[in-house]
């Protein structure tokens, strides 16, 4: 039997807010109607024989089961219930949650240990002189943040374990500085891996202690990391790394290390780039996209129509992977897939506004400061100098609010996550806070489609555990 339930200035009880039209409820699965669509802002998405409603507004889906004369059926995709969310402009809110956490990112070695073939940062220089960052300077780039209630730290380069003694250092005087004040501080450490973590026991004890992630840059079986990822002279690196990989798991935990692997063009072969980290014992994975150029800060980034369609069929090869996988183990987790897919699942936002110069800061080893890493080395950029200048400038006085005007009507802007880099915009040769690239929008779009539709290949009984863990 139906139960029929007219929806006037009251949705049904699960919903329990105003939303006009007429929806029929039936063990758990909703028929909406045409009009009930239209007049609520529902949007239909397809990707190829599956079909989607998506509440832009509130972030949350529905599967379509059958499509019949008087509307569709269809079942929640989402995390039940369905409740209104109140998902805003956090650039008019410069002072909620959204902004109080603070990133510095410490370029505490200018030299490196290998020669990637798709590094973008000079050989680990960014084309400035070779040094190691003083203990001093850390510490007055850690002070200038002080007043942050949350502060996240990343020891960067370069490869940061080249200056070991200062990284130990600025762990252990931020873990001071948080006690003292109250601020909520982690650590993340950008490594290479061929520099083993196992004999600065100090370093070990401090991140053990605190909140703290150590990415191991390794991209996967023997051969593709020969190619891409040599030790300097061109020499093999993987037996070194990986040796290194699986001591650090062994002495840290699965939870506390991720392998960071860098997607070709062609991830046919993703099964040697991935499959043989698993066997290491890696639990988390983060899966980074190589770009158009192959030195990507100082090359455009205008992708072609062709392009982007290369970049969707990689991505819908990359899901499928990955949600194999997850079918049967439940607890693995591929980044940046995993986060993007427990947000819609939860019905989370997750606008990736750029929040370069304004929250994120990176500093080099000299105590110049800069938006981000990717901005390092541009004269007429950098922001001031720790060292130098008694006062550093930020971004925050050009932050218009509704900056991005034009998303306001789209139907991904509280899920959308890309289209914001201020670097991308200015190699574009457009202004920092410069406009969308429509291609990416569209680019967006279908993604979003795709990660529906591998939300709906998880078991309906899976998804709690699969996508459950809220993102950062």
């Amino acid at each position: 039997m139906k139960l029929v339930i007219p929806v006037m200035t009251a949705g049904p009880v699960a919903w329990g807010w105003g939303i006009r039209g007429f929806c029929i409820m039936r063990k758990g699965t909703h028929r909406f109607t045409k009009k009930f669509l239209r007049q609520n802002g529902l949007k239909v998405l397809s990707d190829n024989a599956q079909s989607f409603i998506f509440d832009s507004s509130n972030v949350f889906a529905w599967e379509i089961t059958s499509n019949t004369l008087f509307g569709y059926w269809a079942e929640p995709l989402s995390r039940l219930p369905y409740k209104k969310k109140t998902f805003q402009n956090p650039y008019d809110h410069f002072d909620s949650e959204f902004f109080q956490r603070q990133t510095l990112i410490l370029n505490i070695s200018h030299f490196c240990t290998m020669e990637c073939v798709y590094c973008c940062a000079g050989g680990g220089s960014y084309n400035s002189p070779r040094m190691n960052m003083p203990l001093e300077t850390a510490c007055r780039a850690i002070d200038w943040l002080r007043k942050t209630k949350r502060l996240t730290i990343i020891l960067f380069g370069g490869e940061p374990m080249c200056n070991p003694d200062v990284a130990t250092e600025i762990v252990r005087y931020a873990i001071d500085m948080g006690s003292l004040r109250g601020m909520e501080v982690d650590f993340n450490l950008n490594t290479n891996g061929t520099i083993s973590l196992k004999q600065f026991p100090k370093l070990i004890d401090l991140i053990l202690q605190s909140n703290f992630e150590v990415i191991v840059s390794i991209d996967g079986a023997a051969e593709v990391q020969n190619k891409n990822r040599p030790l300097i002279g061109r020499q093999s690196s993987y037996s070194i790394v990986s040796k290194n990989l699986v001591e650090l798991l062994k002495l840290l935990g699965p939870e506390k290390v991720t392998a960071k692997v860098t997607m070709q063009w062609d991830v046919r072969y993703i099964s040697s780039l991935i499959d043989p980290l698993l066997e290491l014992g890696v639990r988390k994975v983060l899966a980074t996209p190589i770009v158009k150029s192959t030195n990507f800060c100082e090359n455009e980034v205008n992708f072609t129509h062709d392009e982007y369609n290369l970049m969707l069929e990689r991505d819908r090869i990359f899901l499928n992977w990955y949600i194999d996988r997850l079918i049967y183990d439940p607890d693995l987790r591929i980044q940046p897939y995993h986060k993007l897919l427990s947000v819609l699942y939860q019905s989370l936002s997750i606008s990736q506004y750029c929040l370069a110069g304004i929250r994120i800061f990176c500093v080099y080893p000299n105590g110049d400061v800069y938006p981000c890493h990717r901005f390092s080395g541009e004269s007429e950029i950098m922001l001031g100098n720790l060292n130098n200048d008694n006062e550093i400038k930020t971004f925050n006085s050009q932050l218009p609010v509704g900056r991005y005007s034009a998303c306001e009507k789209c139907f991904t802007k509280h899920i959308c996550w890309g289209n914001r880099c201020l670097q991308q915009n200015r190699v574009r040769g457009q202004s920092l806070f410069g406009v969308n690239d429509p291609l990416s929008c569209v680019y967006q779009k279908n993604n979003l489609k795709l990660l529906l539709s591998a939300i709906s290949r998880v078991p309906s009984k899976n998804r709690e555990r699969s996508f459950a863990i809220r993102p950062q």
